[in-house]
């Protein structure tokens, strides 16, 4: 299979076409499916959306670029496919340290959505904070998401059911005793046709005083739970020999990048899934090569100019799915080509 435009140039020229024709808002892409999360207070959309865009000054941009938006008024939460909740992970906000927020979607049967890095056809949910003086939220941190393969040989790295992506949060040590929080979310959702949707998530938090430690919230337990669960432990897998021990075993792990080719061997492996994140270079036919039966996984990169990163340097990033002999309980890794040499020091920051 011949390597395929960008999913983001495809996806543009969808919208584009749809946009056109007066279709904005349904556009329907070469074919159409995988996981699925309640909330310390029950954040409802409020007030109308702005234009999508840039960040204005007090705007954090988290997650990925967003596709075509609905203009005019948001959709109310019972007119979208995909309808997302804005939780804290515990009951207030602890000052001084780095807390945790979550957006969950609950996806209608049958709908997707998209992970943000290598699709062919969608993706990934965008956002803007719109956060008090003095605090910071970092990138969205994903789960792993199912491979989805559609009539036409195209490959799409998906959500069902309900997925909820996690914030870290900065709270300043002065921050007031109340605060609210806004975000603006644009996303994707596909069944047949595909469905940008967007709409306004907004909550309000107590602040924690110093010294306390406020309990986690329990309705916000199972969407922080599900994701956590999907997510890659251990040390990142880079260049070279990685020795992992779970559970007293020891697993081997080879990566190797050799001018185009990747390589990648997990002693004792039945099955090798990777699910390329938005800092890889693209690679070439996932949908033959990016499962591999057995300890090792090869694929080759997409060096066409303008397809890898801004600064040209070829590179692999992802979350890595395992089977091992004897269980059929998956495990998760990071990978990056780009991770330093010093073993020790391949931590995954954990949400």
């Amino acid at each position: 299979m011949k390597p395929w435009p960008s999913s983001r140039f495809r996806t543009g020229i969808f919208a584009s076409v749809c946009a056109l024709t007066g279709l904005v808002g349904v556009f329907q892409p070469p074919g159409a499916s995988a996981i699925t999360g309640n909330q310390p207070q029950t954040p409802e959309p409020v007030g109308e959306r702005r234009s999508s865009g840039s960040p204005s000054a007090g705007e954090t941009s988290a997650g990925a670029i967003s596709g075509s938006s609905q203009s005019g008024k948001q959709a109310t939460k019972a007119a979208l496919r995909a309808r997302p909740t804005l939780f804290a992970e515990h009951q207030s906000l602890i000052p001084g340290e780095v807390n945790w927020l979550a957006i969950e979607f609950e996806i209608d049967a049958g709908w997707h959505t998209y992970w943000l890095g290598q699709n062919d056809t969608g993706e990934a949910p965008s956002f803007v904070f719109r956060l008090p003086p003095g605090f910071e939220v970092g990138e969205a941190v994903w789960p792993a998401p199912t491979r989805y393969e559609a009539e036409g040989d195209f490959l799409d790295h998906t959500y069902e059911g309900r997925v909820a992506a996690l914030f870290p949060l900065k709270v300043p040590s002065d921050a007031p005793t109340s605060v609210t929080i806004e975000v603006d979310a644009d996303w994707l959702v596909c069944d047949k046709i595909c469905l940008p949707e967007n709409t306004t998530l907004s909550t309000t938090l107590g602040v924690a005083t110093t010294g306390e430690r406020p309990q986690k919230a329990s309705t916000a337990a199972r969407p922080f739970a599900e994701t956590r669960s999907r997510r890659p432990t251990g040390p990142t897998l880079g260049p070279g020999l990685t020795k992992i021990e779970p559970g007293g075993k020891t697993i081997v792990a080879e990566v190797a990048l050799a001018g185009d080719e990747f390589t990648l061997r997990l002693s004792g492996a039945r099955e090798v899934i990777l699910y390329p994140d938005q800092h890889s270079t693209p690679l070439i036919d996932l949908l033959a090569h990016g499962v591999a039966k057995g300890e090792m996984l090869k694929l080759e990169l997409d060096r066409r100019p303008g397809a890898g990163p801004k600064d040209g340097q070829p590179r692999v990033s992802g979350i890595v799915e395992a089977l091992f002999e004897g269980t059929n309980e998956p495990v998760f890794y990071h990978v990056d080509t780009a991770a330093k040499t010093d073993h020790a020091s391949r931590k995954v920051p954990s949400p």
